[in-house]
């Protein structure tokens, strides 16, 4: 094999790999993480979950880059861009954060917080 081929192909595979530099593991998806596990608030009470995308095996946390929903808006409501929850009426749900793989297509990893409103 001609050795600037070689070369080639060798920088290549180290383009590809987890780096400081390099945002995207494309071997490894990214996984997210979400503080706290499970909140109790109020009915109007407000609180943000702390988002963190881990990428190459957890090795680089990025920020988080997602979309944000709740599975009942007539328990805790949720600003869909920053994660903000508010209480809005007794009882319990989830509050989901789900990564963003390119610009506006969400991928299918997410996390979540079991958010109970007293």
């Amino acid at each position: 094999m001609n050795r600037s081929l070689v070369a080639v192909i060798t920088v290549l595979v180290s383009m590809t790999g987890c780096s400081s530099n390099n945002a995207v593991c494309p071997t490894d998806p990214p996984r997210v993480v979400l503080s706290p596990r499970a909140q109790d608030v109020s009915v109007g009470q407000t609180f943000t979950p702390a988002a963190t995308a881990l990428i190459c095996a957890g090795t680089e946390p990025t920020p988080f880059v997602g979309v944000w929903r709740s599975a009942n808006p007539q328990v805790a409501s949720v600003d869909a861009n920053s994660g903000r929850t508010t209480g809005v009426s007794r009882g319990t749900t989830f509050i989901y954060a789900q990564y963003k793989r390119q610009a506006d297509t969400p991928g299918g990893l997410y996390d979540s917080v079991a958010v109970t409103v007293r």
